[in-house]
C-alpha cells in the first residue's frame, strides 16, 4: 500500500504553483483523467476544443495533486466542492487550506493558503486581444482607460492584461465577483508607488488591504495574485518543485 505524503500545513504565507500545460499533453496518455470525477469528466466533455479541455482536465488533476502534497492525503482523490457563487473549497467547508486556480494558453497557475481568500488569474497574450482591444475598454474604470491611453501603442495591449490580470485575481478573492461590475473596481498605484485597490463603488463598505502581485510568466503570459489583508510571504513555486510533487505522485501511484 502506497505510504500517505506528510502533510505541509500551515503554511508560512502564500503558495503560487506554475504548471505547463504540456505536463498533460502526451500523446496517447490520459493518467491524469483518474484524478477528475465523474462531473469534471463531463464538464470536460462538454468544451468542443482539445486544447480547452487540455486546460481544464490539466488544471482539476494538478489541483488534486497539489491538495494531497499539503494535505498529506497521499493519492486519494480530495473531496472539493463549489459554493453558490462558483468559487471551489474544501469538503467539509470552512478547513484551514484555501486556494484557486486559472488556466490560460500554455500555463495553469495554483494559489494556496491558510485561510485568506486568494484570487489568481493568467491570461495569454495574443492576437485576439490587440485586434479587439476597444471592444475591451467597457470593463475598465476612467483611471485604467487613461493609463492605457497614455501607453505607447505597442505596449497597449500589454497593458490592458496586466490591468485586467490584476482585476480578475481581485474579483475571484471575494468569491462574489461575477456579481460585481469590473469597470467600477480601479487598482493601480497608490500613492506609496504600491499597486493597490484604489476603490471598488460596487460596495458601499470599505475597501480595506489588498494586496497584488504581478506575475511575470514568460513573455506571453501575464499572471496576478491578489488577497486581502496584511502582506504576506509568497512563495513563487517553479517547474522544478512541481516536478517534484509530480514524481512523489507517479512514485506513490507505482507508475
Amino acid at each position: 500500500m502506497p505510504s500517505p505524503a506528510a502533510s505541509r500545513l500551515p503554511l508560512p504565507g502564500i503558495d503560487v504553483w506554475r504548471v505547463a500545460t504540456a505536463a498533460f499533453s502526451t500523446a496517447g496518455e490520459d493518467w491524469h483523467r483518474d484524478l477528475l470525477d465523474g462531473e469534471e469528466r463531463w464538464r470536460s466533455a462538454r468544451l468542443r476544443r482539445p486544447e480547452d479541455r487540455l486546460r481544464f482536465e490539466g488544471g482539476r488533476a494538478s489541483l488534486q495533486m497539489l491538495l494531497g502534497h499539503y494535505l498529506g492525503s497521499g493519492n486519494g482523490r480530495t473531496e472539493i466542492a463549489a459554493d453558490s457563487l462558483g468559487k471551489l473549497h474544501l469538503v467539509p467547508a470552512g478547513r484551514m487550506l484555501t486556494f484557486n486556480s486559472s488556466h490560460s494558453g500554455d500555463w495553469i497557475l495554483h494559489a494556496f493558503a491558510n485561510g485568506v481568500s486568494v484570487g489568481i488569474d493568467v491570461e495569454k497574450l495574443d492576437s485576439r486581444i490587440e485586434r479587439g482591444l476597444d471592444d475591451y475598454l467597457v470593463a475598465l474604470a476612467p483611471e485604467e482607460r487613461v493609463a492605457l491611453e497614455q501607453c505607447p501603442p505597442a505596449r497597449r495591449s500589454f497593458q490592458f492584461v496586466r490591468c485586467w490580470v490584476r482585476k480578475e485575481a481581485y474579483l475571484k478573492a471575494l468569491g462574489n465577483g461575477l456579481q460585481r461590475s469590473p469597470e467600477l473596481v480601479s487598482i493601480g498605484a497608490a500613492v506609496d508607488g504600491r499597486v493597490g485597490l484604489l476603490y471598488d463603488r460596487n460596495a458601499p463598505e470599505a475597501a480595506g488591504p489588498w494586496n497584488f502581485v504581478d506575475l511575470a510568466i514568460d513573455d506571453r503570459h501575464l499572471g496576478c495574485l491578489a488577497y486581502p489583508g496584511p502582506a504576506q510571504p509568497v512563495r513563487l513555486c517553479d517547474e522544478a518543485a512541481w516536478h517534484g510533487v509530480r514524481g512523489a505522485w507517479a512514485a506513490r501511484s507505482g507508475e
